[in-house]
């Protein structure tokens, strides 16, 4: 599963790095908010989950309107606050593509009304 951290117009997706919320032009995230510290809180990846962790704010980070104090497990869907800023955790399926060596073109045609004028050549790319 992949992870993407929202908070106003912006998103960053989590890495396998730390995502650090905050005032601070060099947060991961940069939330211009008064009641955000400068360095707020952090994402990171915890086994198959994430993990939210409060950064010694001074207007605190909440998970489900309760504020936290020590790691805490979050999920998609949870509400998540920092200071009195909604943040947002979505959860995104990977994708994956498999080299099958097929290739599809679609070539325009004049007299093939059922392609919509397209005729469809399918193959396969020997190495």
């Amino acid at each position: 599963m992949r992870y993407r951290i929202r908070a106003d117009a912006r998103a960053v997706i989590l890495g396998e790095g730390d995502v650090v919320l905050g005032r601070s032009p060099y947060s991961t995230l940069a939330v211009d908010q008064g009641t955000v510290s400068r360095v707020h809180a952090m994402f990171r990846k915890a086994g198959d989950g994430v993990e939210l962790v409060d950064l010694d704010s001074s207007n605190g980070t909440f998970v489900n309107g309760r504020r936290i104090s020590a790691p805490t497990s979050v999920k998609a869907g949870d509400e998540i606050k920092i200071g009195t800023q909604r943040v947002f955790l979505d959860a995104m399926a990977i994708r994956s593509a498999i080299d099958t060596g097929r290739i599809v073109i679609q070539l325009p045609t004049e007299d093939d009304d059922s392609q919509n004028g397209a005729a469809t050549l399918v193959g396969r790319l020997d190495p």
